[in-house]
């Protein structure tokens, strides 16, 4: 669709991102690496050389970019990840993304937090910006905490993919189509306490 002209952002976070790895992959593979040392821990971000002039941190106010920087504020929860040295080696992933932060898990690992593609809109984040807002207190004792400058990150990162969705110009032709995709329209369940829509055509509402 960007290839016609239609611009159409993609985002992926955590198990997002992981499977947008394989997309410049002919053909597909996995090349994540095992990354449990990045289990439940907030981390600072570690930005490269690229993070000032790509679409994401490029016009990020520094108090954002401060924020991330120095606090431990990104939530991580995943097993696994695309290390550096993986992205480094492999020129279809070079060629089609930046990395724009890293970071380095328990074991030493240093993997890829954020990326872009070079040539498409397409942003992943393998921390979880959406759940900043929400720890409970069971998370306390992790060193993962509510605060205020990470609330300002977490829209910071809503408001960036809101703005770039709004540059797509397509639309539904009407109420009945787009009720059909929108999640309020669903059935949500709390899986592993995360609260998760599913989406089957059973749940699907008649709107015709």
């Amino acid at each position: 669709m960007n290839d016609d002209g239609v611009y159409y952002p993609i985002w992926g976070t955590c198990l997002g991102m992981e499977q947008m790895t394989t997309w410049p992959l002919d053909p597909p593979q996995n090349l994540l690496s095992n990354c449990t040392g990045a289990e439940a821990i907030p981390l600072p971000v570690n930005f490269t050389e690229d993070a000032s002039t790509s679409k994401l941190y490029g016009n990020a106010p520094s108090y954002i970019l401060d924020t991330l920087a120095n606090e431990k504020i990104t939530p991580n929860f995943h097993s696994f990840c695309l290390s550096m040295k993986t992205y480094l080696s492999n020129p279809a992933l070079r060629s089609f993304y930046t990395v724009t932060t890293t970071n380095t898990d328990s074991s030493g690992l240093v993997y890829a937090s954020s990326m872009e593609s070079k040539q498409y809109p397409f942003y992943g984040v393998q921390w979880h910006p959406e759940m900043i807002n929400f720890w409970h207190s069971k998370k306390v004792e992790r060193g993962i905490t509510n605060s205020m400058s990470g609330a300002m990150v977490s829209q910071y990162c809503a408001n960036f993919i809101l703005e770039e969705a709004s540059k797509n110009s397509n639309s539904f032709k009407t109420y009945a189509e787009e009720g059909r995709f929108l999640f309020n329209s669903y059935h949500s369940i709390y899986i592993n306490m995360f609260e998760t829509y599913v989406f089957t055509d059973s749940d699907v509402p008649d709107f015709d």
